[in-house]
């Protein structure tokens, strides 16, 4: 639908978003929407709206930062990135979200591997994020962060023994 029809991709969140005003998740979908559309100022605009729904929710302050670096880094504003996605860290929102913005703290660091980690973050599914992990390993095959995250993503998949075997190169 994003797409075939971005103006109704566009559409659903912010009907939902009117339906339940007090809810960030559609906001945080509309702005993740309007940075595919490549949209960053309309994006902007919402993460403006959503900080205000998630004042005091870790979690959803996580959402909003790494949104907010991830903003940032596709504009080529790697200190505001790294400061948001510090920001995210800081606020202890759950592993998961710990675990992202450490990851891509650590990608900003790695002009080589940068645009390869940030592919990974926005690839749209498993298979993608596979391929992406593969590419960056033949770049840096002994690279932790790219070992740890496709051994991940094997394990995501059902494939042990690669992953193993990348996660094993992630610990050494």
């Amino acid at each position: 639908l994003t797409t075939t029809n971005p103006s109704r991709a566009l559409q659903l969140p912010r009907s939902c978003a009117r339906l339940q005003p007090t809810e960030p998740d559609f906001l945080l979908g509309e702005v993740a929407l309007l940075r595919t559309l490549n949209r960053p100022s309309e994006a902007a605009e919402v993460l403006e709206h959503a900080d205000g729904l998630v004042a005091g929710r870790p979690a959803l302050e996580a959402q909003v930062a790494l949104a907010r670096a991830d903003l940032a880094w596709d504009a080529g504003d790697l200190q505001a990135a790294g400061a948001a996605l510090q920001q995210a860290a800081s606020l202890r929102p759950g592993r998961d979200l710990e675990r992202e913005a450490e990851v891509k703290r650590v990608a900003l660091g790695d002009a080589r591997l940068r645009p390869m980690l940030h592919a990974f973050f926005d690839a749209s599914s498993d298979e993608l994020r596979l391929w992406v992990l593969e590419r960056a390993r033949e770049s840096a095959p002994e690279d932790g962060v790219v070992n740890y995250l496709l051994g991940r993503r094997l394990l995501a998949v059902g494939i042990p023994a690669e992953a193993a075997d990348a996660l094993g190169r992630a610990l050494s």
